[in-house]
């Protein structure tokens, strides 16, 4: 599961992989908590809205992406979430804070080091989840669980 905030904000691990904007969160309510991109790298990724072609509620979906991409709409969520967004009519609406925060949006050096994930195919993503499950098992072993 997903839940190294709460591993990290209990101080049960030091470290965590974790998306940008829910460590940004975290760091509202803990400010012995840092977030910081390795010198050697990171992967960068987006988040997509998409409409199945087969949905049931095609309305409802068109209504909410039309909400989200409404400059204030979409400017109280990002700076709620503390993640990038792409809607420059909702830029310009959020605060100096978080338009020059460097961990919603890294700087130039800082996405140089870092690549966005490719998908290599069935066999790769068959073997990375083998590999996976091996560490998560070692670790539930390792700890009692």
């Amino acid at each position: 599961g997903d839940n190294g905030q709460d591993l990290l904000q209990s101080g049960e691990v030091d470290l965590v992989m974790e998306w940008n904007g829910d460590i940004l969160q975290l760091m509202e309510e803990d400010n012995d908590i840092a977030y910081i991109v390795p010198k050697e790298g990171s992967l960068v990724w987006q988040d997509n809205l998409c409409i199945p072609r087969r949905s049931p509620h095609v309305t409802e979906a068109h209504q909410f992406i039309n909400f989200i991409f409404d400059a204030k709409a979409g400017a109280e969520l990002a700076e709620e979430i503390a993640y990038a967004t792409p809607n420059l009519a909702a830029l310009a609406l959020t605060s100096e804070s978080y338009q020059k925060n460097s961990a919603i949006f890294p700087s130039k050096e800082t996405l140089a080091r870092c690549e966005s994930a490719k998908y290599a195919g069935s066999r790769v993503s068959q073997l990375y989840n083998e590999v996976w499950s091996q560490i998560l098992n070692e670790g539930a072993s390792q700890s009692g669980e």
